[in-house]
């Protein structure tokens, strides 16, 4: 997990390229095979990417807002400090505020952008375990002759990959999903004792702030079928 590929003086650790690959690929999943596929979903889309780049740039270099002093002194430094579990929480918070601002100005919907990013982590997080092959705490002794460790990559694809074909045959809505994927991935974290999210430790939070999203969600549509 922490090895890495060297290119002259640049060293590129094998998760960002896992990670690379799987949101590229998971892309490529909501241009041809979701429900925003086509001319329509466009929109949705192409903001699902603006969001998605957003965050990125603030996980990558939000470093430098909690090192303001030493940015002044080694601006480098800084910004080549590992991002982490706080970087990771600072660009959540920068992409809600702007869905938020979007919605308020009627350029885009909170239900549309919860559903776009929602298929994209969904799907980046199937690739990303099927490219790890992440193993958790260890088995006990005789339950699975051929396994010694919970295979929690397997846990997750099986996980990910039932909620995309009930999303597919339209069994299940989306903010549904989400909600079953967040309890799915929080009973997973309980046989990994780091509690890891893609290469984050202690991720255990999101999947409370994921399900409590799909909660909000849930509760506005039956409060304007209410209203309706």
């Amino acid at each position: 997990m922490y090895n890495a590929v060297q290119l002259g003086q640049i060293i590129i650790p094998y998760w960002m390229i896992y990670i690379g690959l799987s949101l590229s690929a998971a892309f490529l999943y909501l241009k041809f095979f979701s429900p925003f596929k086509g001319k329509d979903g466009r929109n949705v889309r192409d903001k699902t990417a603006n969001m998605i780049i957003l965050f990125a740039v603030v996980f990558q270099f939000g470093s430098a807002l909690y090192n303001l002093p030493l940015l002044i002194r080694d601006p480098l430094a800084v910004l080549s400090y590992p991002s982490g579990t706080k970087e990771f929480y600072t660009g959540l918070a920068v992409v809600i505020v702007y869905a938020l601002y979007m919605h308020r100005k009627k350029l885009m919907s909170l239900h549309h952008t919860f559903s776009g990013l929602f298929f994209v982590l969904i799907t980046a997080d199937f690739l990303f375990s099927f490219l790890t092959g992440r193993s958790g705490e260890e088995l006990s002794s005789g339950l699975f002759p051929f396994v010694s460790h919970h295979p929690l990559s397997l846990y997750t694809m099986i996980l990910s990959a039932g909620i995309l074909v009930l999303i597919s045959k339209n069994a299940i809505r989306i903010r549904h999903a989400a909600l079953i994927f967040a309890l799915g991935k929080w009973g997973i974290s309980l046989f990994d004792s780091s509690d890891m999210f893609f290469h984050l430790y202690g991720m255990n939070s999101f999947y409370i702030l994921l399900a409590a999203a799909a909660l909000l969600l849930t509760a506005s549509d039956l409060t304007r079928k209410e209203s309706g």
